[in-house]
């Protein structure tokens, strides 16, 4: 006879499941019977788990993955923002800056620094401090 799985143990399947998936559109059905539960389950063991919604924990994902692409390959914020999933530019800039405080700059280079982003305030020693 099989032992029933713990919810832990199936949001932790979930949420391996978002990290290796979270450019994709996902259906909460199709991720409901991966991971074996029923849809309001999954939604309410993710969110005691992890303390958060499923939409919120993908969209994180995304704008990190997307700071990532932005401040260590130098990808510009459109670029980063259709590599990690996002079909609207305004709608990554948006939550960018309620994620992260601040803009993520359009043409973003590198060497160059701007105003009230706080993820590229570690870069204001490369360009001498200044900010664009």
């Amino acid at each position: 006879m099989g032992t029933a799985e713990s919810p832990n143990n199936q949001i932790a399947r979930a949420v391996s499941w978002l990290r290796e998936h979270y450019r994709e559109l996902f259906s909460l059905a199709e991720l409901a019977a991966q991971v074996n539960m029923s849809q309001p389950s999954l939604c309410r063991h993710f969110s005691r788990i992890t303390g958060t919604s499923l939409l919120q924990f993908q969209k994180r994902l995304r704008l990190h993955e997307a700071q990532r692409l932005m401040l260590t390959e130098g990808k510009s914020a459109e670029t980063a923002a259709y590599e990690v999933g996002y079909d609207s530019p305004t709608q990554f800039n948006r939550e960018y800056k309620r994620q992260f405080g601040g803009v993520a700059a359009p043409g973003y280079s590198k060497n160059a620094c701007y105003k009230g982003s706080g993820c590229f305030i570690g870069q204001r020693e490369k360009c001498g401090g200044r900010v664009a």
